[in-house]
């Protein structure tokens, strides 16, 4: 196979810390600026993996690669997201994965701009290397979401 298209870029991965790290979010009203980790840059390789797209399966791979255009562009609106986009996303991933059921959530909204001007909900863009669950508050989040309010857990 030919080498992946890529691009060299410098990231930010956390840096070594006494105990478990943590990340102190205050409102911009307080004055108090947000407290964070240290972090080490590091230069990496980054590749493009749409060329092997095909090659690529959730269940051998951990992850899929997949182009599902959108009309929606609307990013910044929360109800529009939620009535248009959520259903939009639902649909999309119930044809590609064959699921019988799709739950959309947590969605975050990030505009340094809009957290600057305190609007509530919006938060600053994430500026380092991560993963949004841990092995344990990933499974805690799957429980929590299949719960549904009108009929039994989803398993």
């Amino acid at each position: 196979m030919n080498p992946l298209p890529a691009v060299d870029a410098d990231v930010n991965y956390l840096g070594p810390t006494q105990g478990p790290p943590q990340t102190r979010i205050y409102p911009p009203s307080s004055g108090i600026a947000t407290v964070r980790p240290p972090q080490e840059r590091h230069s990496v390789s980054i590749s493009d993996a749409r060329p092997m797209a095909p090659e690529l399966r959730l269940d051998e791979h951990g992850f899929a690669v997949y182009s599902c255009p959108s009309q929606f562009t609307d990013f910044y609106d929360d109800d529009a997201v939620r009535s248009r986009y959520y259903p939009e996303v639902r649909t999309i991933m119930l044809g590609l994965l064959g699921a019988r059921e799709v739950i959309v959530f947590d969605h975050n909204v990030r505009s340094a701009a809009r957290a600057a001007r305190g609007e509530i909900g919006v938060r600053v863009p994430v500026d380092q290397v991560h993963n949004d669950y841990t092995e344990q508050s990933g499974r805690s989040a799957r429980w929590t979401s299949w719960r549904r309010p009108d009929g039994p857990s989803l398993r």
